[in-house]
């Protein structure tokens, strides 16, 4: 088993122009590989996701929009050996970021684990009102919204 780090799904999932970050692009994409094969077994987490992410998404480092970003990522978290903690959540996550991307990753994440563990969900985020489906935790008491 290989644990895997955010900078290696992001070396995999970018087109690097420079010699050596072309090389950490190659060794990725071949461990990815050796994964999708079966001759490897990969281990990684949901915030390694998140911060790979936000790093597709940034303006200030690839600038890729979440569709693109969501494709790439799928593509990769799909392979049946790798192992992820809440690997449905996680892609289900993907598919609600996708379809509002404003809403951010980590987000759409809490989302679908509420979702999916049928559990109510505690945000101040208004956002996230707007999945009726699932319950909101009741605070003790809330301002109106006049005051």
């Amino acid at each position: 088993m290989i644990v895997v780090d955010a900078n290696v799904f992001q070396r995999a999932l970018i087109s690097p122009l420079e010699p050596y970050n072309r090389w950490m692009c190659d060794e990725a994409i071949e461990l990815f590989r050796q994964t999708a094969e079966g001759t490897a077994q990969l281990l990684t987490s949901s915030a390694v996701i998140a911060e790979v992410a936000f790093l597709l998404t940034s303006r200030n480092v690839y600038g890729y929009d979440v569709k693109e970003s969501v494709e790439r990522l799928e593509t990769v978290l799909n392979i049946p050996s790798l192992h992820l903690d809440r690997k449905a959540d996680t892609l289900r996550a993907l598919r609600l970021w996708a379809e509002r991307p404003s809403m951010g990753f980590v987000d759409a994440l809490v989302v679908a684990m509420a979702e999916s563990m049928e559990a109510s969900l505690a945000s101040f985020d208004t956002e996230l009102r707007r999945f009726t489906w699932i319950a909101r935790h009741r605070w003790r008491s809330e301002p109106s919204s006049d005051g």
